[in-house]
């Protein structure tokens, strides 16, 4: 079974810090199409008629590339790159404003995923403290 599903386009994004963070190549590894769809669910993408779908699958076109990344916070995605847009898929569904505010974090101060995470959850708990 396709874990990973529709999560967004980089255009969708609150800050481009995540695209930064996916596509660098420490962390970006160039697939093939086959292995790709073998791993995502693009109903999600049907399902708004996406122009993509329709250049997809087809191996000479060069305007597509396919990576598997991670995010910020550790979570392994899926995505194609189309016309310079990044198309990401995920398994869950992650918060783009946490996923924004590790990598600003990473960009200034290197973390691991388990560093950030704990970061985070001690303010998430801390701004439900004062409510």
């Amino acid at each position: 079974m396709k874990r990973f599903t529709f999560w967004g386009a980089c255009t969708d994004m609150p800050c481009g810090e995540i695209i930064h963070y996916i596509t660098d190549p420490i962390r970006s590894q160039k697939i093939t199409y086959p292995t790709f769809s073998k791993q995502v669910e693009l109903s999600g993408m049907r399902a708004i008629n996406h122009p993509a779908l329709y250049r997809i699958s087809c191996k000479d076109n060069w305007q597509i590339a396919f990576f598997k990344s991670q995010l910020p916070l550790g979570e392994i995605i899926f995505y194609f790159k189309w016309s310079g847009i990044e198309h990401i898929f995920c398994e869950t569904s992650p918060s783009p404003h946490a996923e924004c505010l590790a990598a600003q974090m990473i960009r200034a101060n290197p973390l691991s995923p388990d560093e950030l995470k704990e970061i985070l959850t001690m303010e998430n708990q801390s701004d439900h403290e004062g409510i």
